[in-house]
């Protein structure tokens, strides 16, 4: 499997292994459930053959069902694989009480 080249994959996400057929997990070790915090949210980059090929937003089950909204910023890599297209810098979990649903998304998209 080739490398991802220097800058796609923000600073400071390591490379924590593959999985066959779906490619290498990179994680920020300063999130807290890399840290000894609890395990709520996390933010998985993954690339496969040298190329970024997946956010991977992580969240438990139960820390969805506490009914909070919430937002995360996204790290941005320095480098991005096309120009003139658009990358999300947010996510998070909205709950709306009225409905009993959850809408978890992905956004704040800026043209890089």
């Amino acid at each position: 499997m080739k490398p991802v080249a220097e800058g796609y994959i923000p600073a400071p996400y390591i490379n924590i292994g593959g999985v066959p057929q779906m490619g290498a997990h990179w994680i920020d070790p300063t999130e807290s459930p890399f840290n000894g915090e609890a395990f709520t949210s996390v933010l998985i980059y993954g690339s496969y053959d040298g190329e970024v090929t997946f956010l991977e937003p992580m969240i438990t089950k139960a820390f969805i069902q506490q009914e909070k909204t919430f937002q995360l910023p996204i790290l941005q890599p320095d480098r991005f694989p096309e120009t003139g297209k658009y990358y999300p810098t947010i996510y998070g979990v909205e709950y709306d009480a009225a409905r009993k649903q959850y809408r978890l998304y992905v956004g704040g998209f800026l043209r890089n």
